[in-house]
């Protein structure tokens, strides 16, 4: 009888376990970037807390967080939300990967320094990025999409 109670009991705290919301595992977050492994990368996503209202910006992307490599910006990760004005952005020698939309619809973006170790710049990246008129391309890419 014992034996069967606590089976049960068992059974119910894993059902209940199994029922909680998760977290993602790999996520870290350090402001204003937020950070995933995605396909094996050390992803990161710009996610400033307040809106920076027509100031322009140059962001410099560290190349490590919290003691990790930064290997990619992921998708969309600079995207505008009609509030960010990045001027210039400069990209570490650890990017290696720009996902697609990276820069989707950053208007008054103007630069871009892409370091030394970028292979892959994803579909779309840089798309309605109007005032983009200067970017360099490291002899490290292999892969360029639309």
């Amino acid at each position: 009888m014992k034996k069967k109670r606590l089976f049960c009991v068992f059974v119910m705290l894993a059902m209940l376990l199994m029922c909680m919301p998760s977290m993602p595992v790999n996520a870290i977050t350090a402001d204003p970037w937020e950070c995933y492994v995605v396909d094996g990368l050390f992803t990161i996503y710009y996610q400033p807390k307040s809106a920076s209202f027509g100031t322009p910006a140059t962001i410099v992307v560290p190349s490590e967080i919290n003691g990790r490599t930064v290997e990619a910006l992921g998708y969309r990760a600079f995207q505008n939300e009609g509030y960010h004005s990045y001027i210039d952005i400069v990209i570490p020698d650890t990017v290696t990967a720009l996902e697609e939309y990276a820069f989707d619809d950053c208007s008054s973006l103007e630069s871009v320094k892409l370091g030394n170790a970028v292979e892959t710049i994803g579909e779309y990246a840089f798309i309605n990025c109007y005032a983009l008129n200067e970017i360099n391309f490291p002899d490290s890419i292999k892969q360029i999409g639309e």
